[in-house]
């Protein structure tokens, strides 16, 4: 599977609480038969190498997965404000790797995301 690029728009503004958001419905380009997901993690890091700035996953609760009812969504939950005023200002990258029923794992969407300084602290 190749991975989709998308670079999401809304900026993360640093000291604010970020909004949840589906981030894919996955489904099987030549069937459009959904992709059961049995876990998943997308992480935020500045560079490839860096710590990572954030993570949600469907071990740490902060990611929720839908079957075909739903679309077969993957949805993150907000990023609180606690979390998010220690970014620094720029632009993170992220990738949302999955791990199907059948085993497989894939990364399928990557891009970046910028975080805007704030004025008042």
């Amino acid at each position: 599977m190749t991975p989709a690029k998308y670079n999401i728009s809304d900026s993360i503004h640093r000291g604010d609480t970020y909004p949840g958001r589906v981030i894919a419905r996955l489904s099987y380009k030549d069937s459009g038969n959904p992709i059961e997901i049995v876990s998943g993690r997308m992480q935020l890091k500045y560079s490839f190498s860096d710590d990572i700035a954030y993570e949600w996953s469907t071990g740490n609760g902060k990611m929720t997965l839908y079957g075909e009812t739903v679309n077969n969504e993957v949805i993150l939950a907000p990023i609180a404000a606690s979390d998010t005023k220690d970014f620094k200002p720029g632009i993170l990258n992220y990738d949302l790797e999955v791990v199907t029923s059948e085993g497989k794992t894939w990364t399928v969407i990557y891009g970046t995301v910028s975080v805007t300084k704030d004025v008042t602290r």
